[in-house]
């Protein structure tokens, strides 16, 4: 069976974007190191539905009773979980909007943090479902530092990731573009080649 590559991009300027650009040789990367490797991509900044009061209730709905109204408003979300539950490895690309995360990403998060799917309520709090995949997140910011105090992008990244069962996450960013862009650029392209070439060693 192929390995499976689930790419998400969520840069609003994709031909200029720092974010895609890493993600490039982070996949090329891979590929070369998973030649059977299956990408799946999805472009979140072309835009996803925001989730609404008709939305809660077909997600609340039990399946079997659910009318085909609700079904037709769960298809996109079901068809984002499923690629999520296909993948071996997902690739998360995005840059840092005021502080946080594009509106397009954050309406993705809404979609596929599903209870019942991705996590489920236990007496001891919210449980994770999905299980065995590896995460990587790059993120570009302009000038804000990365762990910050007014980095509010990173750790909601990850913690959502933990949310729903994957703690397996690697974290490159090129923060502070605005600063210095080739300085930034290149020690995250770095990070990414020293991610392999570690990888090479261990094998």
């Amino acid at each position: 069976m192929s390995y499976q590559l689930l790419r998400i991009n969520a840069s609003a300027n994709p031909q200029a974007s720092t974010s895609n650009q890493l993600a490039d040789h982070y996949q090329s990367l891979l590929q070369q190191h998973h030649p059977e490797m299956q990408t799946t991509l999805r472009d979140v900044a072309q835009g996803l539905p925001l989730i609404d009061q008709d939305w809660v209730a077909a997600s609340f709905t039990p399946a079997e009773q659910r009318q085909e109204s609700q079904r037709e408003r769960l298809a996109i979300s079901d068809q984002l979980v499923q690629e999520l539950e296909d993948a071996d490895h997902i690739l998360l690309s995005t840059p840092m909007y005021n502080f946080s995360v594009p509106a397009s990403l954050k309406a993705w998060i809404d979609l596929i943090a599903r209870a019942g799917k991705t996590f489920q309520y236990t007496e001891a709090g919210p449980q994770g479902l999905l299980r065995d995949k590896s995460v990587t997140i790059i993120v570009a910011t302009g000038g804000t530092p990365v762990n910050s105090e007014v980095d509010f992008l990173t750790g909601y990244l990850q913690q959502i990731f933990r949310f729903i069962g994957l703690d397996d996450i690697k974290l490159i960013a090129a923060d502070r573009m605005s600063v210095d862009p080739e300085a930034s650029y290149q020690q995250a392209q770095a990070e990414i080649d020293a991610l392999f070439s570690n990888a090479e060693k261990a094998a």
